[in-house]
């Protein structure tokens, strides 16, 4: 799949980050969240763009700063929606927003977890192992004895990630490792007296002879030279980790970032109002700008005809609101740009949003007022 990039941060978070001592770590996250990917073969097709000057601005506007501020609508709306953020207006007419009070304790938001116990969408990693591609002792260590390392911990693991793509490993022009991935790397953002990341694979018998071992130790080196260690597990050892090895998972986990989603597991920010409201703040503006640069990548693929007369879309939300508010501010910026070209309104189709959420989330003041539904698989989309 492609990779897209995109990420809106409110003000208020962006300046709490840059006053915290652990500044670099929290933008790094910030960073990694503006990155995503987008299930549909059509949006991730090789076709050429449809330029329009109006999309072209908005799309190149969600994809700067990385993360980049959101418009003056979205920092108004969550001012008032919540009530825990203030606009201030200098003498000179510049316009912020700041926290009302210290919210420094809950810059854990950003660390993404998921502590319910079943996942809303069946297409996810977590339930399709077959897709994975991976062997069965794969599967045993990634369903059940990575587990033993802390709860829903697995969540940490990236699946299958080409070693390239890790670190690099071309000589010559070649690339090493053409066509190569791990079975699963674990990697935060750099932290004081860690690793870059965690490689772990899982090794069969074919492992034990040449020239898989040479290609193994090259791998290995790479990985070393770019700041990644490795842990080599027997298919034989996978039911019982030799504790060296276990040793040196459960040192890496003692990073930050593992720290706070073990912290986002035990106690859920979304149990209580206050801490759902903040995991608003923090978090739904990047899920704004997803649904933003999804819509207009659509547009501009042909793939939504605005020459319709009315356009139903329905978004489902598998945790925090994001989906009405990114397109009524995206609706509101196109008529203010296509003003700005010509004096007149780009006409676009009547567009009616439905709103698809879960239990956990049916209280998010962002989505009060809104035509939402709880979401069933039952239903029927076309």
């Amino acid at each position: 799949m492609t990779e897209l990039f995109s990420g809106q941060i409110l003000q208020a978070v962006k300046s709490l980050i840059h006053t915290s001592e652990e500044r670099n770590f929290w933008m790094q996250i910030c960073k990694d969240l503006s990155v995503f990917y987008c299930k549909n073969n059509r949006l991730n097709s090789d076709d050429n763009e449809q330029e329009h000057p109006i999309f072209s601005v908005i799309d190149n506007q969600l994809s700067r700063g990385l993360p980049t501020l959101p418009s003056i609508n979205i920092e108004r709306q969550f001012a008032e929606t919540f009530g825990l953020t203030a606009e201030a207006i200098s003498n000179i007419g510049s316009i912020t927003f700041d926290f009302s009070e210290d919210a420094t304790i809950f810059l854990r938001c950003l660390i993404i977890s998921d502590s319910r116990t079943s996942e809303l969408n069946s297409e996810t990693t977590f339930q399709t192992w077959e897709q994975h591609g991976g062997s069965e002792f794969e599967k045993v260590f990634f369903e059940n004895r990575f587990l033993n390392f802390g709860e829903k911990v697995n969540q940490l693991l990236q699946l299958q990630r080409t070693i390239s793509s890790i670190v690099g490993g071309r000589v010559s022009g070649q690339d090493l490792f053409y066509d190569q991935t791990t079975d699963f790397l674990i990697e935060f953002p750099q932290a004081e007296n860690f690793p870059k990341g965690l490689v772990i694979e899982i090794d069969g018998g074919q492992h034990n002879v040449e020239p898989q071992i040479s290609k193994d130790n090259l791998r290995k080196h790479f990985a070393n030279e770019n700041g990644y260690q490795t842990v080599r597990i027997k298919t034989s050892e996978v039911n019982t980790i030799p504790q060296d090895k276990k040793n040196q998972i459960e040192q890496y986990l003692l990073h930050p970032y593992s720290q706070f989603f073990s912290q986002n597991i035990s106690t859920p920010l979304f149990n209580t109002i206050n801490g759902l409201d903040y995991m608003q703040l923090f978090l739904s503006p990047f899920a704004i700008a997803r649904v933003q640069k999804a819509f207009i990548k659509a547009i501009k693929k042909n793939l939504i005809d605005l020459t319709t007369e009315n356009l139903s879309i329905a978004i489902i939300e598998r945790d925090l609101p994001c989906g009405k508010s990114a397109i009524d501010d995206l609706l509101i910026q196109i008529k203010n740009l296509s003003i700005l070209q010509n004096g007149t309104t780009l006409r676009l189709p009547n567009i009616d949003v439905s709103i698809f959420n879960t239990a956990e989330f049916v209280v998010c003041k962002l989505n009060q007022g809104n035509n939402t539904q709880l979401f069933s698989n039952d239903i029927d989309f076309t």
